[in-house]
């Protein structure tokens, strides 16, 4: 198995395969998904959680695979031109482009149907898309090196195009996550709030933790003791502090899923 700054998960769940995220690129078919025995041609669905290339960046090597018309689940501003911004040497800014490396019109070139909504919604029965995730914890902030630019201007991103998979089981909710820029108390909250379910069989994926201070990691561990969830499962952009932490406070609860990480769910 291979490992990068990136995120893809492959989901069967409802008699369905989803693939949700797609890494940067071709790793996710050339090494892993050929090493678990994955074929990605046969899937039913693509979701990208949000616009920054080590999440779509693989998309064009998925649908290739593919060869076929395939459903892509997306929020509109998919395509917004996304910057991290750098420091430079004279204490100015460097712009790095982090966003979708293809155009629309290749990727539909290659098969991509883009399904674009902002609110939440069921893709097939019991697997729901949040769309956008409301923001109402304060202490849940975006970083401040992320950039977008919008009708002309180069803004602060908030990294709205952002959304996670709630999947519906009889032991709770299976709440997937791609980097979780709303905040993970933020995407937990709202999947309870669109569901009226409380308890989590489980949450996985990336938390973007990894980029926040001491301060605010203890505020997302201490409000995760409030929440009903038989196991977390980090990954991605969580980091190696973050892990440390959650595990120390839910040790029998919590699973670090690296590269090739298989979780089974009743």
């Amino acid at each position: 198995m291979l490992g990068e700054h990136g995120l893809s998960l492959l989901i069967e769940a409802a008699g369905r395969r989803i693939l949700f995220d797609t890494g940067q690129g071709p790793t996710v078919i050339g090494n892993n998904a050929l090493r678990l025995g994955i074929n990605l041609a046969d899937i039913d669905a693509v979701v990208i959680s949000h616009g920054h290339c080590d999440h779509a960046g693989g998309l064009a090597h998925v649908l290739g695979l593919s060869r076929r018309e395939l459903p892509v689940h997306v929020h509109p501003l998919l395509f917004e031109h996304k910057f991290l911004a750098e420091k430079a040497a004279d204490g100015g800014e460097i712009l790095k482009d982090i966003g979708v490396r293809f155009t629309r019109g290749y990727l539909e070139s290659l098969g991509a149907r883009f399904v674009e909504k902002t609110e939440a919604h069921e893709i097939f029965p019991g697997v729901l898309l949040t769309g956008q995730i409301p923001r109402v914890n304060a202490f849940e902030d975006t970083p401040t090196m992320l950039r977008v630019r919008r009708d002309g201007a180069l803004i602060h991103d908030d990294i709205l195009d952002e959304h996670s998979i709630v999947i519906r089981t009889d032991n709770g909710l299976v709440l997937l996550l791609g980097c979780c820029h709303p905040g993970l108390i933020n995407t937990i909250e709202y999947a309870m709030e669109l569901t009226g379910e409380t308890r989590f069989a489980a949450i996985i994926g990336g938390t973007h933790l990894m980029f926040h201070s001491d301060e605010r990691l203890q505020q997302t561990i201490d409000a995760l003791g409030r929440f009903d969830f038989r196991l977390i499962g980090t990954s991605h952009c969580t980091g190696s502090r973050a892990n440390a932490l959650i595990r120390a406070q839910f040790p029998d609860r919590f699973i670090e899923c690296s590269s090739g990480t298989i979780v089974t769910l009743d």
